[in-house]
């Protein structure tokens, strides 16, 4: 398809390809061009390298904290430590508390009743 283009002194040109640009021209758009998708073609293939990397880096990291937390475990079951066991982490100790706390209250609360029926 022919594009009619306004040059110098108003003579008319024809552009086969692109558009108008300059007094004479006729321009590529950058998408016709192949090197433009050469480059797309190019930051693609990086971003999907770097994906995969980053699922890989992470799934073995994920992989050795779980293989440590075995051997701490393994370690301190072995070598029976009087402490508090590994897997109890501040989370848990504070939920333990609150159930301990919750069902000493409920106890009394119990223990309340029972002492008001048989009066």
């Amino acid at each position: 398809s022919l594009t009619q283009c306004e040059g110098v002194n108003n003579q008319s040109y024809f552009c086969e390809y692109g558009h108008c640009c300059g007094e004479s021209q006729c321009c590529s758009y950058y998408y016709e061009v192949w090197w433009f998708w050469l480059v797309w073609v190019i930051i693609l293939i990086l971003c999907f390298c770097c994906i995969c990397h980053h699922r890989r880096t992470k799934h073995r990291m994920q992989q050795q904290q779980r293989q440590h937390e075995i051997n701490l475990i393994a370690y301190r079951e072995a070598h029976n430590f009087p402490s508090v066991p590994f897997y109890f982490s501040k989370i848990h100790l504070h939920t333990l508390c609150l159930c301990i706390m919750q069902a000493s209250v409920l106890n009394k609360g119990v223990s309340e009743s029972l002492t008001d029926v048989s009066l």
